[in-house]
């Protein structure tokens, strides 16, 4: 048996394996406590963690006219009340949508990295997350999803629905979720999903300052707390040569708070009014950024043909039970008799 090869990156390592045993070995050392922990598999290490309407760069209006087109020709697949099963249904048969697919079952991500791609000779990988939360069907942040959806769908402005998403989600640009009407690839799979906001740092920084001075008072009001406020603002753009505030500006307030209170004590009063503003909380994450939480299992091609019939002998995963629904037969049937064929 070849050895695991591991490269640090940062506090975190990426594993090398070379056979399902290995596999099991670092899944082993990784899954040590009882926090949630869900899998992704995909056959080339350099795709991003993106669903395949960010990864192919849509806009809402494609959506729109995706979602217009299934609706218009009376598919039944988008006719469900509840419109998150409807982008679920899209994503299942394989239309592009804002859902990223996850599993439970770290075999079963094995899989998805070694599944054969006659397009594909590059390292397979499997991405280990940790979700804060794992949401469930009837919880209010399902219920906002899924209103942030039917607005993308139906092109329709939707900024204050993502706003309301992003509290319920402490703010959190990324939301795990499972489904209650699951399909038979679902269960399967034993599947979940992930959605990334597209919520924009400006304005998360509009709404902090709009909420700022709405505790402060308008701008335009001279007072000790408004001049301190400008004081700060003004002392950090000149130090670091900037026009336009960002992120960084609230989160050096959040990190030196002690000291701006020294220096600027006009704002010792409504300091503790601002962080309670539920976007502060936003502020003290150290990033918001899925590829940095995750732990990377890479595969090299030479290897996956191998792993491939293990998964299949010794734990059943194979194409059928992978994809048992009759749509997902027919492909592993074609598939099957082109390579026979081809010997």
């Amino acid at each position: 048996m070849n050895g695991v090869d591991t490269v640090p990156t940062d506090d975190k390592k990426i594993y090398t394996v070379h056979s399902l045993e290995e596999y099991i070995k670092i899944l082993d050392e990784l899954l040590t406590n009882e926090s949630p922990v869900v899998f992704r598999g995909h056959s080339d290490k350099d795709w991003k963690l993106k669903s395949s309407g960010d990864r192919n760069e849509f806009h809402i209006h494609d959506y729109y006219k995706i979602w217009l087109d299934c609706y218009k020709n009376n598919y039944d697949i988008v006719q469900k009340e509840n419109f998150l099963d409807n982008v679920v249904n899209m994503q299942h048969y394989m239309l592009p949508t804002k859902l990223l697919d996850w599993s439970y079952n770290p075999l079963i991500a094995l899989y998805f990295a070694v599944e054969e791609n006659p397009h594909c000779d590059k390292d397979g990988e499997v991405i280990v997350a940790y979700p804060h939360e794992i949401y469930e069907p009837d919880s209010d942040e399902i219920k906002a999803l899924s209103i942030y959806l039917y607005k993308v769908y139906h092109n329709k402005g939707n900024v204050q629905d993502q706003l309301e998403l992003f509290r319920l989600l402490r703010c959190n640009r990324y939301i795990f979720f499972c489904v209650a009407q699951s399909n038979t690839r679902i269960r399967a799979q034993a599947g979940l999903f992930s959605v990334a906001l597209d919520i924009s740092d400006e304005k998360i920084v509009e709404e902090t300052e709009q909420e700022i001075e709405r505790i402060i008072g308008d701008e335009r009001n001279d007072n000790d707390e408004m001049n301190a406020y400008k004081a700060i603002k003004t002392d950090y753009q000149n130090r670091l040569g900037i026009k336009t505030l960002d992120i960084s500006f609230f989160r050096n307030i959040k990190k030196n708070k002690d000291t701006i209170k020294e220096k600027y004590p006009g704002i010792c009063n409504v300091l503790p009014q601002i962080e309670d503003f539920w976007l502060w909380n936003y502020y003290r994450l150290p990033n918001n950024d899925i590829e940095t939480d995750v732990e990377k299992i890479q595969v090299p091609p030479d290897c996956k043909n191998k792993i491939r019939d293990d998964l299949e002998r010794f734990c059943n995963i194979h194409a059928r039970t992978i994809y048992p629904d009759f749509l997902g037969y027919t492909e592993f049937i074609r598939k099957s008799y082109l390579k026979k064929n081809k010997h």
